[in-house]
């Protein structure tokens, strides 16, 4: 449920306000202190200060009750505070998570516009489950050359940077195949991998493979200038 912040800031508003008027009749002095002893009792219940409730306040020194005044105004205002950035964390979450939907959807919409010049198009993974849009990726080592396949993502420093890059979806054995898995194997199998500096299509605009190698992100892509269309 979403939290009321204004709520939640105006009662801590009137805590604070009821506990600093508290303070400042005891610093007056002490003989005012029974006059507002009701009143704190009365506080005591509502704040859960059971103790107060069986110690008289003629065993407790002006300090002591103005020291838990006052760590009482600062839990206070801690909690408004933690409340606030939850709430800010949330708003900035909202936005980007808007913005990402708009970049996906461009890609989406730039793709089924591309012209067909056989540039190889890779499309966005469509999530875990995705064994159609995989695609293999040639890694060049001192040891010889080996292939991993992998996904198409999109953020990679964060959500909405825009970069495109590629995650190992591994080679993991199963005890079991199903017919998707070994679709998947003898598509990529019989494609050819994305080497490095091959140009590819991602969205509607061109990219250059950067290949990496690394086990969890072996490929990157960097956008081509606008121009840099094929035959220009």
């Amino acid at each position: 449920m979403k939290s009321n912040i204004k709520a939640v800031k105006a009662e801590a508003t009137i805590v604070i306000n009821t506990l600093e008027g508290y303070i400042a009749k005891i610093e007056a002095g002490r003989e005012k202190l029974a006059g507002i002893e009701s009143d704190l009792v009365s506080f005591g219940k509502q704040a859960n200060y059971f103790e107060w409730i069986f110690i008289p306040f003629s065993a407790r020194s002006r300090v002591k009750i103005i020291e838990g005044f006052k760590d009482r105004i600062e839990s206070v205002k801690a909690t408004v505070a933690k409340m606030e950035e939850n709430e800010e964390a949330a708003a900035k979450a909202r936005i980007e998570e808007e913005h990402r939907a708009r970049q996906l959807n461009e890609v989406l919409n730039a793709e089924k516009a591309a012209p067909r010049d056989g540039i190889r198009v890779l499309r966005l993974s469509a999530g875990a489950l995705d064994q159609v849009n995989s695609f293999g990726v040639e890694v060049v080592t001192p040891r010889g050359i080996r292939r991993m396949n992998a996904s198409l993502h999109m953020g990679k420093v964060t959500r909405v940077d825009g970069l495109f890059y590629g995650i190992s979806i591994g080679n993991s054995l199963k005890e079991t195949y199903t017919a998707e898995d070994r679709a998947e194997t003898r598509r990529i199998d019989t494609e050819e991998p994305v080497r490095h500096g091959d140009v590819v299509r991602i969205g509607g605009k061109l990219y250059t493979a950067r290949v990496i190698g690394e086990y969890t992100t072996p490929v990157e892509f960097d956008a081509l200038p606008e121009v840099a269309e094929l035959g220009k």
